[in-house]
Order: C-alpha cells, then sequence, then structure tokens
C-alpha cells in the first residue's frame, strides 16, 4: 500500500515538474524570444530608461519606477548592452504579470477559464509591446495585479502571518510607481477591516518587520526624494507638471474607449499602424464580460473594479505620467468575465450532454487560440517589419 501511494505521490510530482518545465519554457519563448534581434535596433525611450537607471545615483534622485530602474541596473551588469537591459527587466516583470493575472483569475474562476483567459492576456499584442518594450510601463499592469492578488490574500485569510507581511512590504514598494498612490489609498478604505484584523494576527515583532521596513525601503527615500525635487511627488501621484486645457482632457477621455474598440494613434514604437488595443474576439468577449459584470453588480469586486477605471481614465486624461498600460489588467479581467459568461451559458443549455459540452469548451479554445495566432503575427511579423517601426529603432548606443 505504501509502495502504491509513495509511486503515486512520484507520478504526480513528475507531471507537477514537466507542466511547470514547460510553462517555463513557452513564457521564456514568448518575452525573452529575440529579444535583442526582433527590432533593427533601440528606440528613443529604451534609450532615456537605460540613462535613468545607471549610475545609481541617478535612482536615487528620482526613485520613481524605482522596481524597474534597479532591475536596468542589475541587468546592465549581466549583459554588456545597456539597451538591452531595459528589455531584459521589462519581461522579467512580464513573467511576474502573466503569473500574477493568473493567480488573480483563478481566485475568482475555474481553472480552465483562468487558463484561457491568462493564455488570451499574454499573447495579446497589447502586452507583448508593453512587456517587451524597454520602459517602465508594465510596471503598472504588473503592480495593479500584486494589489488584486494581495488584497483577495488579506481579505480571504487564507495565508500564514508570514505571508502577509511579504504582502503588505510588497504593498509599500507600490508606492514607487506612478498613480498607484491612488489605488493603494481606495483599496485601503475598501478593505479597512481586513486590515484591521491583520494587524491583530501580527505579533509584536512582525509589527517591528512591517513597520520598519516601510520607513526604511518606502517612506525615508520618498520623503528625501520630494524635499530635494517636488517633480518627483507629482510624479508619483501620476499627476502632470502643466495641466492640460479642458478640450485636451476631453480629447484624451475619448482616447482611451476609441483606442480599445476602434483606433490608436499613430505611434509606430508601441503600435502597428492605427490598430486597436482589442482584436474582434477581445471586444467580444469585452462585451460579454460586461454584461456579466452587470450582472454581478452587488460583488466587491465589480465594485473595485468600476473605481479603478474610473480613477485610470481620469490619470490618462490629464497627460501625466500614466499610460494606457495600466488598464490592461482590468480589460482582461473583464474579458475573462466574457468567456466565463460564454461557457456559463454553453454549460446551461446543454448541462448533462457530454458532447456538447465537449464541443464548446473546443469552440471556445479553437476561437482563443485563434485570437492568440492573430496577434503573435501582428507583434513578432507584422509590427517589426513595418518601415514606420524600422525608422524608429535606430539607436544602437546611449549617446542620444
Amino acid at each position: 500500500m505504501k509502495k502504491i501511494q509513495v509511486r503515486n505521490a512520484l507520478d504526480m510530482g513528475w507531471q507537477i515538474l514537466s507542466t511547470l518545465a514547460i510553462v517555463a519554457f513557452l513564457l521564456g519563448l514568448l518575452l525573452f524570444g529575440r529579444l535583442d534581434s526582433l527590432l533593427p535596433a533601440y528606440s528613443p525611450t529604451e534609450v532615456q530608461s537605460a540613462l535613468s537607471s545607471r549610475p545609481f545615483t541617478e535612482i536615487i534622485n528620482n526613485p520613481v519606477n524605482a522596481p524597474y530602474k534597479l532591475t536596468v541596473f542589475f541587468f546592465s551588469y549581466i549583459t554588456s548592452n545597456p539597451l538591452l537591459a531595459t528589455r531584459l527587466a521589462a519581461a522579467t516583470f512580464g513573467i511576474a504579470t502573466i503569473i500574477l493575472f493568473y493567480v488573480g483569475m483563478r481566485n475568482w474562476y475555474r481553472r480552465r477559464i483562468a487558463f484561457l483567459a491568462t493564455v488570451l492576456f499574454a499573447c495579446s499584442a497589447w502586452f507583448l509591446h508593453t512587456a517587451r518594450f524597454g520602459s517602465p510601463d508594465i510596471l503598472l499592469p504588473c503592480v495593479v495585479l500584486l494589489l488584486t492578488v494581495c488584497g483577495y490574500w488579506i481579505a480571504t485569510a487564507k495565508h500564514s502571518r508570514y505571508s502577509y507581511v511579504a504582502a503588505i512590504i510588497a504593498l509599500s514598494l507600490c508606492m514607487y510607481v506612478p498613480g498607484l498612490l491612488w489605488l493603494l489609498g481606495v483599496a485601503a478604505v475598501v478593505r479597512r477591516k481586513d486590515i484591521a484584523l491583520l494587524s491583530l494576527r501580527l505579533n509584536a515583532r512582525q509589527r517591528a518587520i512591517v513597520i520598519g521596513t516601510a520607513v526604511v525601503l518606502v517612506i525615508l527615500p520618498l520623503l528625501v526624494s520630494i524635499i530635494r525635487n517636488p517633480h518627483v511627488g507629482l510624479e508619483l501621484l501620476g499627476l502632470p507638471n502643466a495641466w492640460p486645457g479642458l478640450v485636451e482632457i476631453g480629447k484624451n477621455l475619448l482616447y482611451v474607449p476609441v483606442s480599445l474598440f476602434a483606433f490608436t494613434p499613430v505611434n509606430p514604437e508601441l503600435q502597428l499602424g492605427r490598430l486597436p488595443l482589442l482584436d474582434i474576439f477581445g471586444v467580444v468577449m469585452f462585451v460579454l464580460g460586461a454584461y456579466y459584470y452587470f450582472k454581478h453588480r452587488t460583488l466587491d469586486r465589480t465594485k473595485l473594479l468600476l473605481v479603478f477605471l474610473a480613477i485610470s481614465t481620469v490619470l490618462i486624461a490629464i497627460d501625466g505620467p500614466v499610460s494606457i498600460a495600466i488598464m490592461l489588467p482590468a480589460i482582461y479581467v473583464i474579458v475573462t468575465g466574457g468567456i466565463a459568461q460564454l461557457l456559463g451559458r454553453w454549460l446551461e443549455v446543454f448541462p448533462r450532454n457530454p458532447l456538447a459540452k465537449s464541443v464548446g469548451i473546443t469552440l471556445i479554445t479553437i476561437a482563443v487560440l485563434a485570437s492568440c495566432l492573430y496577434n503573435i503575427r501582428a507583434y513578432f511579423v507584422a509590427w517589426p517589419n513595418a518601415p514606420e517601426t524600422k525608422a524608429i529603432y535606430t539607436k544602437t548606443d546611449l549617446v542620444q
């Protein structure tokens, strides 16, 4: 009997390890493959990212996006090309973003839906442009998902006290990302009861660790930087140095839905032509997902999603340092709701027919794969070969 149990445990362990190895290989291929050769050179934005991350005093003087800058600083010692280091850092946070997205979706949906949604998210051209580009924009979706996952852990109380300590430290580091202070504040207000209960579960030593780490790593460096350069404070709040006029703000407000569903402004550095950020399948799933969340509008998750979309739209409209990449997780959370809605309706029609159930799941899987292939081809084939893209990516060193 014990031999059978040991054999089963070994078989299960081998299956888990092999699955993790395959997933790690595919993620590495997707985000790190041809990172230095897909494009002819680097863009001016990537040059600026490299310059702002070295020497180390540059990060101290302006700690905005410090997690990304420190990662670039680290990779600059591994590779001889400081421009490639900006893309390696972005791709690393891209891996973390995909993992956090799956964890978040797995908390709310069944494994099948979470997996399909994560594949769709990871292969979207919008995500690939953000995660493989040498700029700190990838921090926006990554940190938003980190806030979401940590908030869920705190609310459900499924993890040990040490996990909560790590989560609080991670949330403190989020304060270095532009615009996230507003979201962190809203999350703290909404989850204030859970946070109060959390503090009661921590002993004196753990409280000292949390408070000491937050003061040393977060509060003091930020205060010193803001006192020396008030512009840092504006940047951390996601506010612009010079506010645009009302007409410009109105145009920026329209920019969000238009870019998602119709067309984007010409920006060959990050886009192929004027294609929208969502493809046809993504748009259809978004509409179904909006209906799904309307049906579940009483959930805290839905209310937080609406608040997040409102804050993000305002930050984008005032034309500060926050880009539309901040909305990437929320949009695909709604798309995930659409997949859940579509599959749920199909299973309601055929609740006990295994053949019909298999057909429905297969059709949705094929649609997801078709969308992925379209987006991967748009990013890896069409975009780098466009003349407009080649005209932007011409930098080969740090001399601007």
